[in-house]
């Protein structure tokens, strides 16, 4: 059994907090000596540990079939209260993006390498800024070039088969989440965002950009 990596984005002046409540994940360093993973936690009581450190290195843990937490620290969530986040969201959930001005948005979060992309994939949608932050990960990056000729086309999509369309239906034919990869029988260890990481993301992204704006 191979657990799926969960992250939970937490403001950073608040993750320090929510770890001490929790039991730390352990990792082998190069020597093959234990020591705190960087982000991972367990929510589980019946772990062994010493000093609030799990004995048992996260891929063992896996191996028992514990799944290991990833509490990662995200400053562009710092000075948010949680009314600013609920409107936030509101907007967004409610069709208020003015997409074009996003657009022009210079430095947006995780693509500020990137200048102008967003506009080079016109986004016009929560799903589309998705693909646009795990198009750019090693393991889709070699479909950047076809998602971004075909985007908002079903010009790929009704070459495939029947099959890969219902996998492929909500990126336009073109492979790009590490799910869509996996069901499409490749699995090469190659690094991609999963669609729920990169919706949460695209989120992120927006929020940030409503806040500046």
């Amino acid at each position: 059994m191979k657990f799926s990596d969960l992250d939970i984005d937490i403001p950073s002046k608040e993750s320090s907090n929510i770890k001490l409540n929790l039991l730390k994940s352990s990792i082998l360093n190069d020597k093959g000596d234990i020591q705190p993973h960087p982000a991972g936690v367990y929510f589980y009581k019946s772990i062994p540990a010493f000093n609030g450190l799990a004995v048992l290195d996260y891929k063992s843990m896996e191996a028992l079939k514990y799944q290991k937490i990833d509490i990662l620290n995200n400053t562009f969530l710092d000075d948010l209260t949680q009314k600013e986040f609920i409107e936030y969201i509101s907007v967004i959930e409610n069709g208020g993006i003015d997409w074009k001005k996003l657009w022009k948005y210079d430095e947006p979060y995780q693509l500020g390498k990137y200048p102008g992309i967003l506009r080079e994939f016109k986004v016009c949608s929560v799903l589309d800024v998705a693909m646009v932050l795990a198009i750019i990960r090693p393991g889709s990056l070699k479909n950047y070039d076809k998602l971004k000729m075909f985007m908002h086309t079903d010009k790929i999509l009704n070459k495939r088969s029947n099959v890969d369309k219902k996998i492929l239906e909500e990126t336009y034919g073109i492979p790009v989440f590490d799910e869509q990869f996996k069901k499409l029988g490749i699995d090469d260890g190659k690094y991609r965002y999963k669609k729920p990481h990169s919706i949460g993301y695209a989120f992120v992204l927006l929020i940030d950009f409503l806040k500046k704006s």
